[in-house]
Parts: C-alpha cells; sequence; structure tokens
C-alpha cells in the first residue's frame, strides 16, 4: 500500500511540539553562554530581562520557581566554561581569567580550587594528561614515609 509506505519513509521529527517552552534556566543558560563566549562577559539580569521582553523582578520570580537564583545560574555557567577553557592548552590562563570576567588571576585560582580542589594549573595538567608520574624507587619510599 503507498500511504503507509510513505508513512514509514518519513523523517522521524523528534523537536518538543510549538507550545512545550523550555524552562527559564534552559534559556537563560543558553543566552548567558553565547553571550559570554563572544563578547567574553556576562550579561545583566536586566540586560537578559530586556532579552525577554520582561522586567528582571519578573524574570527573577521565574527563575526562583524553577529553584535556581539569576547568580547561582551565573555561576555555574562560569564554572563549566573555565573548566573548558582549562582543558584547551592554546589558551593561557591568565587570558581564561579575563575570558570569565574575573578582576584578577587570584580570583580564578580561588574559584577554581573551590571547584575541583586543583589550581587552574594543575587541573589543566590533569586535563591534558600532564600529571607528574607517581615517585618510584627510593623517591616513592622517603615521600610515603614523610606522610
Amino acid at each position: 500500500n503507498e500511504f503507509d509506505r510513505r508513512n514509514f519513509e518519513a523523517p522521524l521529527d523528534l523537536s518538543p511540539p510549538p507550545d512545550v517552552r523550555q524552562p527559564w534556566r534552559v534559556l537563560i543558560k543558553m543566552k548567558l553562554q553565547e553571550y559570554l563566549a563572544r563578547t567574553e562577559r556576562m550579561l545583566s539580569i536586566e540586560e537578559l530581562a530586556d532579552e525577554f521582553h520582561m522586567s528582571s523582578k519578573t524574570l527573577r520570580r521565574r527563575l526562583d520557581a524553577e529553584g535556581i537564583s539569576f547568580r547561582q545560574l551565573k555561576e555555574e555557567i562560569r564554572r563549566e566554561m573555565v573548566l573548558k577553557w582549562l582543558a584547551e592548552p592554546d589558551i593561557p590562563i591568565g587570558e581564561i581569567s579575563l575570558r570569565a570576567g574575573f578582576a584578577e588571576r587570584n580570583g580564578l585560582v580561588r574559584a577554581v580550587r573551590a571547584w575541583v580542589g586543583f589550581s587552574p594549573k594543575e587541573y589543566r595538567d590533569l586535563m591534558i594528561g600532564n600529571w607528574p608520574a607517581p615517585p618510584t624507587g627510593a623517591a616513592a619510599c622517603s615521600s610515603r614515609s614523610a606522610h
């Protein structure tokens, strides 16, 4: 039957129905990530609210209803972007600090230590497989006995 064959040959459309909206958290996160990558600065809540044609108070209420604050969302994005950039050895750590909007490199160091327990350089070395090998032989014995 020609009709049945056409139904099975049609591509499967997995996009959400037009009336299904993304959560505000997802929409804002995408907008902030795109803007940060393009301009190396974060949008303010007021600028974001303008993008969505609403007041900043309304946008804050919508985020609150989803259980997250604008500040938490910005921190989450900053963390994701910084850790992604640190995995790229061609980007200097000082540039990552500027891209992520830290006023000084020490801010980046403190933030990365809080997120992953390592300095930015240590984290980068770990991500690119440049972590120093554990000591062997006599050096291993003396370092173990020191602890």
